[in-house]
């Protein structure tokens, strides 16, 4: 997606949520007084396994070389515990582990006067399908 993010806005994209709200992932966006990308990765309610590591990460995104304005690209991408997050081409990547099956929606709250545009989001094909074919196939010598 790409987002345009000023100083009065937040972006909080809810990943791996449960229909209920009871486990969810959030990563936030949302930029300092010096118009830096703040990004935040919270895990705290990403699992109802006490186990598990629950904590944040985050940091500041450095503008990009001769980006002025408050636009970034964000990619998401998700399995069943790994998110892997790139804002205007730097990458966060983490493990949550849901406990609960239906952990599978995505929710996004723009705040302020954040513009959300060109949104997409594909579904990929598990990786053990019947009719893969390996390349070169297992039976072949090389």
């Amino acid at each position: 997606m790409r987002a345009t993010i000023p100083r009065t806005g937040r972006l909080r994209l809810d990943l791996l949520v449960t229909p209920d709200g009871e486990e969810s992932t959030t990563l936030e966006l949302r930029r300092d007084r010096d118009g830096e990308l703040a990004i935040n990765l919270d895990r705290s309610r990403s699992s109802l396994d006490a186990e598990v590591d629950r904590s944040s990460h985050s940091g500041d995104l450095p503008l990009l070389q001769g980006n002025t304005g408050d636009t970034c690209m964000v990619r998401v991408f998700l399995d069943r515990s790994s998110i892997e997050v790139f804002v205007d081409g730097v990458a966060l990547t983490t493990r949550v582990y849901p406990t609960r099956t239906d952990a599978d929606r995505i929710r996004l709250v723009a705040e302020g006067d954040v513009r959300v545009d060109d949104v997409r989001g594909w579904r990929l094909l598990d990786q053990e399908q019947n009719f893969r074919v390996m390349e070169p196939p297992l039976d072949s010598e090389m």
